[in-house]
């Protein structure tokens, strides 16, 4: 019973999505067809359907492909259409910050010059998760993820859509606003992430570890007295003595902070380290505006010039650190705020300051007393993020 399902399920997808012409079929604007005529149409052209088996692919097809009517007399695939004579009328919708595409390792090389397009279908088909797309890039082949930034896209004017089976839909993705893949079926859903090489027991080379709660997350930055001072009487960063105007980096990794400021020792102006729990929703909402901090290889000085004008954050990934401030084969991500980011991020995202200046002295105590069990038992509790 249940194979035989999956036949029909695989037929109904062929004649209501791509060829309802192969049994005379005739599908409406919003691509319903009549299951009776459906049936008989069907049964002409040697294949025998039946309303129950219908009504049963629709019911337990674990992607929802397909609709019936609220009367139960029509059925339609609810999207995936490549005949030209259904245009269903989808409701724009603001997509979520990062968005991922299932696809075949063999066509990325003409992605990375044209950006996805719909090819034989009508839109460009994307997922919330991960894991949905490694399962989509399998069907072509050795599979690999590309992570779109999607609501950077619809703020520059990209459309997207929300089937009603939770596809999203888009008519384009430039490839200025997807990043570069690697070659593996092991995704890390985040912004730019580059998934491990060898199995998922490896560190991502590009993933996102914080301190996070369901509301917050925490990012590091070192300042001299006056700026620390000032920004934990205030529960913010107060200008003066903060400067508004300069473009400001925040870094998840309390490692990478350590290795950028020597322990809060190199010098007056990074020797105190503050920790910014921030609200997740500003972290998404800079992810979601920013650009990298070097232009594609194949972007032109114009369009380099015009995504950063747009563009208020950058986004840059170093080399992680170990406690000796050797560089590891994984990277921390750093976020450069400026104008309405920094702005943002002063009066809006920070929800609680710490001062963890004493914290990074003491793991600093133990690394040169070679202690590096002791170290690392006080190291904050970072995991992927999400």
């Amino acid at each position: 019973m249940k194979e035989e399902l999956v036949h029909v399920s695989k037929y109904l997808s062929y004649v209501l999505r791509h060829a309802p012409e192969s049994i005379g079929l005739v599908l409406d604007s919003e691509g319903w067809a009549s299951i009776e005529e459906l049936i008989t149409l069907a049964a002409q052209h040697g294949r025998v359907l039946n309303r129950l088996a219908i009504e049963t692919v629709v019911a337990t097809n674990e992607k929802k492909r397909f609709a019936l009517s609220a009367d139960g007399t029509r059925i339609r695939a609810v999207q995936g259409h490549s005949t030209p004579s259904v245009a269903i009328q989808f409701e724009e919708k603001v997509p979520p910050a990062v968005l991922y595409h299932g696809t075949a390792t063999r066509f990325v090389p003409s992605i990375q010059q044209q950006g996805l397009l719909p090819g034989n279908r009508q839109h460009v088909h994307l997922s919330d998760n991960a894991q949905t797309a490694v399962s989509v890039g399998q069907r072509h082949g050795k599979p690999i993820v590309l992570s779109i930034a999607a609501r950077n896209l619809h703020a520059n004017g990209g459309k997207f859509y929300l089937s009603e089976n939770n596809v999203w839909l888009a008519e384009h993705v430039p490839a200025a606003y997807i990043s570069q893949p690697t070659d593996t079926g092991n995704i890390a859903p985040a912004l730019g992430v580059q998934p491990p090489s060898n199995g998922p027991s490896q560190t991502p080379e590009r993933q996102i570890r914080a301190v996070f709660d369901d509301t917050t997350i925490r990012v590091y930055q070192a300042y001299s007295d006056a700026i620390a001072d000032s920004a934990l009487a205030h529960g913010t960063l107060v200008s003066p003595p903060f400067k508004m105007e300069r473009m400001t980096w925040i870094k998840p990794s309390f490692l990478w902070m350590m290795y950028r400021a020597g322990w809060g020792l190199k010098d007056a102006g990074q020797s105190r380290i503050l920790a910014f729990d921030i609200s997740r929703s500003g972290l998404e909402w800079a992810l979601a505006n920013a650009c990298a901090s070097h232009p594609a290889d194949d972007m032109t000085a114009q369009e380099w010039e015009a995504l950063k004008a747009r563009s208020p954050v950058r986004v840059q990934w170093d080399p992680e650190r170990d406690l000796h401030h050797k560089a590891l084969d994984h990277r921390a991500i750093q976020i450069g705020l400026s104008g309405e980011a920094v702005r943002r991020y002063v009066q809006e995202w920070i929800q609680h300051v710490t001062d963890v200046t004493p914290l990074a002295h003491a793991i600093h105590a133990h690394v040169r007393a070679g202690d590096l069990t002791a170290a690392t038992a006080m190291l904050p509790p970072e995991k992927p993020y999400p």
